[in-house]
């Protein structure tokens, strides 16, 4: 991960297709395609993640799968009325990163056309033509009929596709606004003012999830209102606890080596009867420089959960849905507040390691 935020970098239409062959073909390779929407429908607010996923590891390399694919839908619906009550055993949408999940490599086609590229799989398309993205079609019981287009510029956060071999990871984030409609359960949620984040990520041999996550936590939380986006990212076993907030069309970095300081505390946990895990449902998020301080607090209403897979343990990755409410003070004394902003924090760590010794886990 790069230490500070490219966000002049353009994104091109050649680097959304996949990138396989640009690596090195014995060593593992991961790379997600892949939209978190967060979005008010009638009564209801709705968290949704779908992305399709190319996994390649060598003989006993991280993942499970010589060469697989898969595609995950993840999906939290919760009633308006709960925010602000804390987290309940909520019913949600999971399929996807369960080992039976994976597919073979042909399960996955990426066409590239002249204007758009197309992450084909199964019933659903991933149809990339930045700054616009279309993702249409069913998997898991979800329909959906979405279209998103890109609010703010790119977070180069794991580096230009250019120079990825090098590095062994390369890829973005973007804040996106959406809009459309989906279907689930015979319902239909008409989303008209969406926010969220198209994530294009590849990852190699530098992000060992098992060992990265075994001592502690990590963190992956994004806030959205009309007038302010946030993104916080924690890896504490890498020294990573950073930032940015998109504002008045400026983004503001909040990153390591910088004048920054960031704080993101766990202030409250909840005992979930489903996952058996006492999961953090509340925090306090503050992220200050010279240009700006956010202050502000999130509680969830709504979560699901996943695990990753990996040869030496297994992760587990908790999705929540929540409000955020607080305040982003400038220097000159303007104040944006945040009332009721949809926030969505991903935590996540590692609940075993495949071998375990007398002498520790092995690793």
């Amino acid at each position: 991960m790069t230490t500070q935020s490219t966000t002049d970098l353009p994104i091109p239409l050649a680097g959304e297709a996949d990138h396989i062959q640009d690596m090195p073909q014995d060593r593992d390779y991961y790379e997600d395609n892949g939209f978190m929407l967060l979005a008010e429908s009638g009564d209801d607010d709705i968290c949704l993640w779908t992305s399709a996923f190319i996994f390649r590891s060598p003989e006993g390399g991280q993942w499970l799968v010589r060469d697989g694919r898969m595609q995950c839908t993840f999906l939290i619906v919760s009633p308006k009325e709960r925010r602000g009550k804390g987290l309940y055993d909520n019913d949600f949408v999971r399929e996807g990163y369960h080992y039976s999940d994976y597919e073979s490599a042909n399960a996955l086609g990426v066409i590239q056309k002249p204007d758009r590229v197309i992450w084909d799989i199964g019933q659903r398309q991933y149809i990339c033509a930045p700054p616009v993205w279309q993702v249409k079609g069913s998997h898991a019981g979800v329909d959906l009929d979405l279209r998103m287009e890109q609010s703010a510029p790119a977070i180069w956060q794991w580096g230009p596709w250019e120079s990825c071999r090098e590095r062994g990871e390369g890829g973005f984030e973007v804040f996106v606004k959406g809009s459309g409609t989906i279907k689930v359960d015979g319902a239909t949620y008409r989303i008209e003012k969406a926010h969220g984040l198209h994530e294009h990520a590849l990852l190699g041999q530098s992000w060992p999830l098992t060992t990265t996550m075994r001592e502690h936590p990590f963190y992956w939380t994004s806030i959205h209102t009309d007038d302010l986006r946030v993104f916080h990212f924690q890896v504490p076993s890498k020294g990573i606890d950073a930032g940015l907030v998109r504002v008045d069309n400026r983004t503001l970095n909040y990153m390591p080596g910088s004048s920054a300081t960031v704080s993101f505390v766990a202030l409250e946990h909840w005992q979930d009867p489903r996952s058996g895990l006492n999961i953090p449902s509340k925090w306090h998020l503050t992220m200050s420089s010279p240009e700006g301080l956010l202050d502000a607090g999130i509680t969830g209403h709504g979560r699901g959960y996943y695990h990753y897979n990996e040869r030496i343990g297994l992760i587990v990755s908790v999705w929540i849905l929540g409000v955020a409410n607080g305040a982003f003070d400038f220097p000159d004394g303007r104040r944006i507040p945040v009332k009721d902003g949809l926030a969505c924090v991903n935590w996540g760590r590692t609940i075993l390691v495949a071998k375990e010794s007398l002498r520790g886990p092995i690793l």
